[in-house]
């Protein structure tokens, strides 16, 4: 498998997750650390590097801390 840049999957993370809020529970509350976490992991990334995207994400206020 071939992993992809930190901008490469910060704008799949944006256009498949944060740019659906609109089909989301109304009370969802899913653009959290952990599921920026999870979301790299399931594409590739190793815990810590996923980790390491999760914080990129939360430093731009894309995400925050759960």
């Amino acid at each position: 498998m071939t992993l992809i840049s930190f901008a490469e999957m910060e704008e799949k993370f944006v256009k498949e997750v944060l740019d659906q809020k609109g089909s989301w529970y109304p009370r969802a509350v899913l653009s959290t650390f952990s599921m920026a976490a999870g979301y790299a992991m399931g594409h590739g990334y190793k815990q810590g590097k996923a980790y390491m995207f999760a914080m990129d994400l939360m430093d731009k206020g894309l995400v925050f801390d759960d």
